[in-house]
């Protein structure tokens, strides 16, 4: 594995996890309007959640692909 595989698998991973905290955050400061909001609202911010957390993933992989096949990105241009 080298270098670039790395930094991408751990900065996937450090955002991930603040994507999570703040999705666990969200849910915890909502239980306190349960009653009001009801449990539609804990849905909608489990799935947008989950939406984030497969987006990320699912970038992380085409830059897999990308150092893989050696492609060169729009930064290296410059």
């Amino acid at each position: 594995m080298n270098k670039h595989m790395f930094i991408t698998i751990i900065i996937t991973i450090i955002i991930g996890i603040m994507c999570m905290v703040y999705g666990l955050s969200l849910l915890m400061a909502t239980s306190a309007f349960s009653n009001t909001y009801g449990f539609g609202f804990v849905i909608i911010i489990i799935a947008a959640m989950a939406g984030v957390i497969y987006a990320i993933i699912h970038n992380m992989k085409e830059r897999l692909r990308e150092i893989k096949e050696e492609e060169k990105d729009d930064l290296s241009k410059y």
